[in-house]
């Protein structure tokens, strides 16, 4: 028998792989209940959230911003989309100066 690879196929590795920058249409294919992470920003800075829920009758997709400090979880949140466009979330998503 041959032994176990660290790959699931070539050149794919196990476990979590980086996420895909969002793209304005894929945050509209959005559907109740579904969240998006965007892999945009650099690695270790928190992770962008689009998340998609029905509120009153009308689906409402929320910029999330999720990070670590402290020793536990946070997050905070940017706006709704389209209101706060993908380049605006962002840029209050990445550290340091705006």
């Amino acid at each position: 028998m041959a032994p176990q690879s660290a790959t699931t196929a070539p050149g794919r590795p196990l476990g979590r792989v980086a996420a895909r920058a969002l793209t304005d249409a894929a945050i509209r294919a959005l559907r109740n209940g579904e969240s998006r992470t965007d892999g945009a920003l650099p690695v270790g800075a928190g992770r962008l959230v689009v998340e998609c829920r029905k509120v009153r009758g009308s689906l409402r997709r929320s910029w999330i911003f999720r990070y670590r400090s402290a020793s536990h979880n946070d997050k905070l949140q940017l706006g709704d989309y389209p209101a706060v466009s993908l380049e605006e979330a962002r840029g209050k998503a990445r550290p340091g100066p705006p």
